[in-house]
């Protein structure tokens, strides 16, 4: 979530809120389902597409443990992989990219493939996002 925060503020100039949560949420079930319980609020809807600069949420498991909630998010960047705020070689490859942040590893654009596509719960693009 908060590299897709930071994404909103640095290329759309939106501030989304942070929410407290514990640690491994997604492993209790009893555990408030955050990006489910907390889009509208933070002023996106629902859509069957994603364009760029939507928001992408995944349910990803570790193996071996429970997951009961989407727990990750990616930003949706389409087949034009460059971040306007910021000096970055282009990446290879037709696309579609993401833009995200995996645990134990730094914020990242990638090709968004079969596997991430697999796991998307929603596609959520927010009111105020102008591509």
């Amino acid at each position: 979530w908060s590299a897709c925060r930071e994404w909103y503020a640095r290329e759309a100039s939106l501030p989304l809120p942070n929410f407290e949560r514990k640690e491994l949420w997604w492993e209790d079930p009893d555990s408030p389902s955050h990006y489910e319980e907390n889009f509208e609020a933070c002023g996106f809807v629902r859509v069957d597409q994603p364009q760029r600069g939507d928001l992408l949420v995944f349910q990803i498991p570790t193996v071996g443990r429970p997951c009961h909630f989407p727990n990750h998010a990616a930003i949706y960047l389409g087949a034009d992989a460059r971040l306007h705020s910021e000096d970055a070689p282009a990446l290879g490859g037709a696309g579609p990219f993401i833009y995200h942040h995996m645990p134990g590893r730094l914020a990242a654009r990638e090709v968004y493939g079969w596997s991430m596509a697999n796991r998307v719960k929603l596609i959520l693009r927010h009111k105020e996002y102008i591509p």
